[in-house]
């Protein structure tokens, strides 16, 4: 009487483990879709940003290129204007 029993525990168990692995392979692959749609854009705005960058330079000295929507369109805005907000 006791195998049958323990024969359904097991398979119950090996079944919720598997969904439970299934669960975490997806909830994997989610977030390291999300994380490489997130830098995509960090990365694409810095290297726009760079001093290596091919748009145009700021001729004023202390200015930061800011990227415009039109590639090779730049504004150029003081450095102090960039600066980390004190709220």
């Amino acid at each position: 009487m006791s195998v049958p029993f323990f024969a359904s525990l097991i398979h119950r168990l090996a079944t919720e483990w598997q969904i439970l692995f299934y669960a975490a392979t997806c909830t994997s692959l989610l977030t390291m879709t999300v994380a490489v749609a997130s830098f995509t854009s960090e990365i694409a705005f810095m290297s726009a940003i760079s001093p290596t960058s091919s748009s145009r330079a700021c001729k004023a000295i202390g200015a930061v290129r800011v990227p415009m929507d039109f590639p090779g369109d730049v504004l150029s805005v003081p450095f102090h204007l960039l600066e980390n907000s004190k709220i």
